[in-house]
């Protein structure tokens, strides 16, 4: 592997409804997103977003609304 730095990831190998938890993510279009041959090409617009970790996901907060 040489240079390449690794990092785990979870994908479509793992989750049945990858593609739906996919249009959850709120930088779903970002260019990072899809893997090319088997690689994430992480830019600068991942690392100045954190790859959205810190995003609002409009999904998730809804589940946990007060009744």
């Amino acid at each position: 592997m040489g240079s390449l730095g690794l990092v785990e990831s979870n994908g479509h190998q793992n989750y049945k409804n990858w593609d739906t938890m996919m249009n959850y993510h709120p930088r779903k279009d970002g260019a990072w997103v899809k893997q090319k041959n088997g690689v994430y090409e992480l830019n600068d617009e991942f690392y100045k977003t954190s790859g959205g970790i810190f995003d609002p996901i409009t999904h998730y907060e809804g589940m946990f609304l007060p009744s």
